[in-house]
């Protein structure tokens, strides 16, 4: 697709036929590649992204994950480690993964992510492991009431859900 020099949205949509169900027990996730490239430009922009295809909700006041009633098993975590506070501490990247791998191990099915969020990678790793994710604003704990408390928790939920949906290719997350 060639764009002007003016144009900066690309609207594509491709198909996945027969796709493959995410699930808690059988958690499939697809990879999506995409690479941008500039006519007179040295080198290209590619971004990853991990998602699956799942279907949640409450019909008659119980949750149903892809059409099948479950019973959700939740613990939460607040993003801590021993001696840090939100980033495990340098030789130390696999600490929060192995909150996360405790977790479904003793039987949980979904993970929340208490007073700021999950790390983008987070995300990847509860889609891989089968684990539902609730999350709460960093809004919903520490703003104070004031004139702009309704502003400044719409930001934080703004912010939360942007984060959310960023690549998970960094290169500051480490070896996780």
């Amino acid at each position: 697709m060639q764009l002007t020099a003016d144009e900066t949205l690309i609207d594509h949509e491709i198909q996945i036929e027969n796709h493959r169900l995410w699930d808690i027990d059988d958690p499939y996730v697809y990879r999506l590649s995409v690479s941008l490239e500039a006519t007179g430009i040295v080198g290209s922009h590619q971004t990853v992204s991990n998602f699956g295809f799942r279907d949640f909700r409450i019909v008659n006041g119980y949750f149903r994950l892809n059409n099948r009633r479950i019973f959700v098993k939740c613990t939460h975590t607040g993003n801590h480690t021993p001696f840090s506070q939100t980033l495990p501490p340098e030789g130390y990247p696999d600490m929060l993964k192995k909150d996360l791998l405790y977790s479904k191990a003793s039987g949980y099915n979904m993970i929340r992510f208490i007073s700021g969020g999950a790390h983008s990678y987070q995300m990847d790793q509860c889609d891989e492991l089968g684990l539902l994710v609730y999350q709460e604003p960093l809004g919903g704990w520490l703003l104070k009431d004031s004139p702009q408390m309704k502003e400044r928790y719409e930001i934080s939920v703004r912010e939360m859900v942007l984060r959310g949906s960023q690549s998970s290719q960094r290169s500051d997350v480490g070896n996780v």
